[in-house]
């Protein structure tokens, strides 16, 4: 596994989203609690980008339908979602945010 820079750390605010594309990866990064967790960008229900749904606490709310998927696993939540996203470990080096990917 590569860590790729993505963000800097000071561009997501707590309870932020922010959308980065990584070797052709759609990724959604989300700081909850002090730390950013990082999940596929794209709901595998409604093919909607989580980033214009909400955050409600670990809860990335899809902008479709409503349904959420924890964004510190990809898990659902809350249905019509019901297939699990991909999760990507994320690392902070400095003032830098860097997304593992294969």
């Amino acid at each position: 596994m590569k860590f790729v820079k993505v963000a800097a750390d000071q561009e997501i605010a707590e309870g932020g989203m922010k959308g980065v594309e990584v070797e052709g990866q759609e990724i959604l990064l989300a700081r909850v609690g002090g730390t950013i967790y990082g999940i596929e960008a794209i709901c595998n229900h409604g093919y909607a980008y989580l980033e214009e749904g909400g955050l409600e606490g670990f809860n990335v709310v899809c902008p479709l339908h409503d349904g959420c998927f924890d964004i510190r696993t990809g898990q659902p939540t809350v249905p019509p979602c019901s297939e699990p996203i991909r999760s990507y470990p994320i690392r902070i080096e400095g003032a830098d945010v860097f997304v593992g990917i294969e």
